[in-house]
């Protein structure tokens, strides 16, 4: 424990800390007497602390110094400051979890906000997206009714192909059975 641990409160005029225990101490040089001082003096105490501390430690110690522990009397400064140090420390530890709460609510709003920033762009990219489907969709029906027009050009340049097939075909038999008719007529014998 470093000279910062000790703190002054009102109404007793010593120096005084919890230490690793949580049992309350206070600033001695021969590990029996407190430094008693005024009110006003307790804080320079603290921040000019003589070169040779060896506190007064509440309980078990304070007992064999003192014939008492310190705690079993109500009035006596090591349960008023052992009490008024933890309530200190409880709300200190409070204040440091409501710190850490406050960090971790900023942090967690910042995440949310890169989420949603997130979000949007990732629905502005869903939109593209949808577009260019759509676009694609609207290139892909117009492909499919020019493949269905040219399929129908073709289909009737073929079925027109196959009707002059057919109609040549018609004229050349046509041809053929008048040939054959004429060559017939010529072969045979005049009925008079």
């Amino acid at each position: 424990m470093d000279s910062q641990d000790w703190e002054c409160i009102e109404g007793i005029n010593t120096p005084i800390r919890l230490n690793n225990k949580n049992d309350l101490e206070c600033m001695s040089a021969n590990a029996r007497d407190c430094m008693w001082t005024t009110p006003q003096n307790c804080n320079n105490l603290i921040n000019n602390p003589p070169e040779n501390i060896n506190p007064l430690v509440c309980g078990e110690m304070h007992r064999q110094k003192w014939g008492s522990t310190g705690y079993n009397d109500p009035n006596h400064w090591c349960p008023r400051g052992k009490e008024v140090l933890m309530r200190n420390r409880r709300v200190s530890g409070v204040e440091e979890v409501s710190q850490e709460f406050n960090e971790q609510r900023n942090m967690i709003n910042i995440q949310d906000k890169n989420i949603k920033v997130r979000s949007e762009k990732l629905e502005n990219l869903i939109k593209q997206v949808k577009g260019q489907n759509s676009e694609i969709m609207n290139k892909k029906n117009l492909l499919e009714m020019s493949t269905r027009m040219v399929q129908e050009s073709f289909d009737k340049n073929v079925y027109k192909k196959k009707l002059t097939y057919f109609l040549i075909s018609l004229l050349f038999l046509f041809v053929l059975i008048i040939s054959g008719l004429y060559f017939v007529s010529l072969g045979s014998p005049q009925i008079k």
